[in-house]
């Protein structure tokens, strides 16, 4: 994710801990140092150059 965030692409941060955070919220289970690993990927994604267009 590292090189990605350096490339200005976007990450697979939704695939992984997004996910986690999606299901945690189906299931009713707290995920919250996933949460945390998300919102701050993404954030960091939204200051990339390209923002994934190559």
């Amino acid at each position: 994710m590292l090189q990605d965030i350096e490339a200005g692409r976007i990450t697979e941060v939704e695939m992984l801990a997004g996910t986690i955070v999606r299901v945690g919220k189906e299931q009713g289970i707290p995920t919250p140092v996933n949460q945390k690993f998300y919102n701050k990927l993404k954030l960091l994604e939204g200051k990339g150059a390209n923002h994934g267009r190559d």
